[in-house]
């Protein structure tokens, strides 16, 4: 149970790239599926 606060903290910070990466990128393949690939539109 000590390393929960790090946990938090990676997974948190992993959750804020995902966010930000989200404003700038579009859907380059498999647009629709699980599978869906992103490039970034910088």
């Amino acid at each position: 149970m000590q390393n929960l606060p790090h946990v938090a903290q990676v997974d948190a910070a992993i959750d804020m790239e995902t966010l930000l990466k989200s404003f700038i990128s579009v859907p380059d393949q498999h647009q629709g599926t699980s599978g869906e690939i992103y490039k970034l539109d910088v």
